[in-house]
């Protein structure tokens, strides 16, 4: 009486075949709610069967096996069946996915004489799970668009996670073991001291937001990568999680402003040169001009108006060549 009271209690259905043939078979409460049964008396095979599930999975040493039999059937075969999953599909479309175990029962001289099926329902837990593919997805995604990668370094076990965006931008294959090591191996030669001493800074609470180079491929790429440490909830460091952005375009375009900006200089220079050394006959002329030039008023007012503007001409190019 009272396994009957905890059989109807439990929230998992639980199912008992009551011989080998499974002819007759008993849910407990949760059990005939799942399949929309009757509640109490015995359900036969048939009836189960008419919310028979597609097919049901069996996880075996990693291994997916399928199966058109329901587990207490297996199980009332002698074959004890652990952590599967099982979909059941009603008439109207519903789905209930299931996970459970099956184990046979045996009588006092060995011979089964039946089976019990214990099951949970996980409907939840495979909305988390989707939901969680799909946030991943999303988020490598959007990795991809912005070309962010992510990382977490665990300083204990000098174990170095990346994302997919992150092995893409290094060049190193997803399922690579990776170790700071590995990634400090992939940092040009002449920026690898300067990122170690930054990164051991980081560690001792400094910031660490830095650009550098990697050899990815035999080709100079560059990076900005940015970190925070991590603490477990007794202050200790357990390491740092950053990330890494790829800033290449970003510095060919720094690069070709810099030297855009060096070559008008060159010109700006070039300009105020060659603009200047004219101006000292034009002067020299003026200047012979005013002691042995006419006297008249029309030639004297052409003559200070040369002046003038050859004043202005002097001041232009002299700013030319400052700013130059």
């Amino acid at each position: 009486a009272d396994l009957q009271a905890v059989l109807q209690a439990v929230p998992a259905a639980v199912w008992i075949a009551h011989d080998a043939e499974c002819r007759s078979i008993t849910g407990n409460r949760t059990a005939n709610e799942w399949l929309r049964l009757p509640e109490g008396g015995e359900a036969s095979l048939t009836a189960l069967e008419g919310a028979r599930p597609t097919h049901f999975k069996v996880c075996q040493d990693g291994r997916e096996l399928r199966s058109e039999e329901l587990p207490v059937q297996r199980a009332a075969r002698g074959i004890e069946i652990r952590g599967f999953e099982e979909e059941i599909v009603f008439a109207d479309g519903t789905v209930r996915p299931i996970l459970g175990n099956a184990t046979p029962l045996w009588d006092e001289e060995g011979q089964l004489r039946g089976a019990v099926a214990a099951f949970v329902d996980i409907t939840e837990r495979k909305r988390a799970e989707q939901a969680l593919r799909n946030s991943q997805a999303d988020l490598t995604r959007a990795q991809a668009v912005g070309h962010i990668g992510s990382w977490r370094l665990n300083t204990q076990s000098n174990e170095l996670i990346w994302s997919a965006e992150n092995h893409r931008i290094f060049g190193i294959a997803e399922g690579t073991p990776l170790t700071y090591e590995t990634f400090l191996a992939t940092v040009h030669p002449d920026d690898r001291e300067y990122v170690n001493r930054m990164w051991q800074g980081g560690l001792r609470g400094e910031p660490y937001d830095i650009e550098h180079r990697l050899i990815v491929d035999g080709k100079v790429k560059w990076v900005r990568e940015r970190a925070e440490l991590e603490f477990d909830q007794d202050n200790r460091l357990l390491g740092g999680f950053g990330t890494t952005q790829e800033i290449t375009e970003l510095k060919m375009a720094e690069e070709a402003l810099r030297e855009a900006d060096r070559r008008k200089d060159e010109f700006l220079a070039i300009l105020a040169h060659e603009l200047r050394n004219p101006l000292a006959p034009i002067r020299n002329a003026v200047e012979i001009l005013k002691l042995t030039g006419p006297a008249d008023p029309t030639s004297r007012a052409a003559r200070d108006m040369i002046e003038r503007q050859l004043g202005h001409m002097v001041r232009l190019v002299d700013d030319l060549m400052d700013v130059s």
